[in-house]
């Protein structure tokens, strides 16, 4: 991706080779940082990247999906299976 050209406010990349968790950005983050992005967080997966530009979304991004931002984990989805009335309980009661 030419970022010269095309300037996403954010990025966020697969940081690690498959199925593993060893490291991977060093092989293309050098094309990134030099570009006008920042590291805003790791976390074991994935590298976010805010541009340099935009301080307040780097700050943003730096805290991870938690609790507090009203997310539903993905094994809770699961667990209440696709009927869709369960889930509306459990938005309604964290809202």
């Amino acid at each position: 991706m030419d970022l010269a050209e095309w300037r996403p406010r954010a990025i966020v990349l697969e940081a690690t080779v498959p199925l593993t968790s060893r490291p991977s950005h060093y092989e293309w983050e050098p094309e990134v940082l030099p570009a006008g992005y920042d590291v805003a967080l790791f976390d074991r997966l994935d590298r976010f990247y805010a541009r340099d530009d935009g301080p307040e979304l780097r700050e943003r991004m730096s805290v991870p999906a938690n609790v507090l931002d009203n997310c539903i984990p993905y094994r809770w989805v699961l667990r209440l299976g696709p009927g869709g009335s369960e889930m509306q309980v459990v938005l309604h009661e964290r809202q």
